[in-house]
């Protein structure tokens, strides 16, 4: 499975964050329109999450991230590790509530 987190843009670890969701990653791609584009590290390090712009990097916001072992994914397409989808929290939650029902 893999991991869904909400990671603010000042996060250095993951050890004061709550792991959100789990999802199989196969599903993550196209809910959470994920392309092998958005790949940021390895499994084992911890994504920079700054963009160098001050004013972004000074925002608060919080980025939809997704973390995935090497059992998960197709490796002539992707890699594993972390991941930042394009999508909003509030999306991603929608999202995941439809599911659930």
């Amino acid at each position: 499975m893999a991991e869904i987190w909400y990671l603010g843009i000042k996060a250095e670890s993951t050890d004061s964050e709550e792991l959100r969701h789990d999802v199989p990653f196969k599903d993550c791609l196209d809910m959470f329109n994920i392309t092998h584009h958005d790949w940021r590290t390895e499994f084992d390090k911890f994504p920079e999450l700054k963009t160098g712009n001050p004013i972004v990097d000074e925002s608060g916001y919080v980025y939809v991230a997704i973390r995935v072992s090497d059992d998960e994914v197709d490796k002539n397409i992707y890699k594993p590790g972390w991941y930042i989808s394009p999508l909003t929290i509030v999306t991603v939650e929608k999202i995941l509530a439809t599911l659930n029902k």
